[in-house]
């Protein structure tokens, strides 16, 4: 897979961000913190996620640097759908 750890990281930031977003709402509280921890350590998923964002973080730079066309366009169409999850889940009240 292409650009492997800087998709992984920008879906971990979506997943985290998303969250404290939907958290935020009403303000951002302590009960936020404990949620996020109680999230990560029940919720398999946005665990993973957030574990994978930030493994392979040090290849990031090299990734970035290695980036054509070809490669950015691979990016762009991998990340539509999860940002555009992301805004839609935002969007719910």
């Amino acid at each position: 897979m292409e650009n492997k750890e800087l998709k992984e990281a920008v879906v971990g930031l979506l997943v985290l961000a998303t969250f404290i977003a939907e958290r935020a709402k009403d303000g951002l509280k302590l009960d936020d913190a404990v949620a996020l921890v109680t999230k990560f350590q029940t919720d398999a998923v946005f665990a993973q996620a957030l574990k994978d964002a930030v493994e392979g973080v040090g290849k990031i730079p090299e990734e970035v640097k290695d980036l054509d066309l070809a490669k950015t366009l691979d990016l762009i169409v991998y990340l539509v759908p999860k940002i555009l999850d992301v805004v839609q889940a935002l969007s719910k009240k």
